[in-house]
């Protein structure tokens, strides 16, 4: 109980998505959509991150000088279901993000 009212407190939320598409389909879309964390050259993408059979990992793009550690992260599972594909996915700032926040509140306060 009290897990999720921090969740939502820091605006993570847990998001189901359907698709029409089969799960290989959906994979291989996103796979071409997302650029790999470890890609350090070439044309960027909108999203960087890694996606595999089973599960996802997505981040937005941001420049050299800025600062992914704040940034939303999208993540979840890829499951095959009998009317295409689901995401179960969570959306929010990653739990280490939010404790050296709460380290950094302890410290000053």
């Amino acid at each position: 109980m009290a897990f999720a009212f921090l969740a939502r407190w820091y605006g993570i939320e847990h998001i189901t998505l359907l698709s029409p598409l089969g799960r290989d389909e959906c994979v291989c879309l996103l796979q071409q959509a997302v650029q790999s964390d470890r890609a350090w050259f070439g044309k960027r993408k909108a999203a960087v991150g890694r996606v595999n059979a089973t599960s996802l990992r997505i981040r937005k793009t941001v420049g050299w000088r800025d600062s992914t550690s704040w940034q939303p992260r999208l993540s979840g599972s890829i499951k095959e279901v009998r009317a295409g594909t689901r995401f179960d996915c969570r959306l929010g700032v990653t739990w280490g993000t939010v404790a050296s926040l709460h380290a950094i509140l302890l410290l000053v306060w």
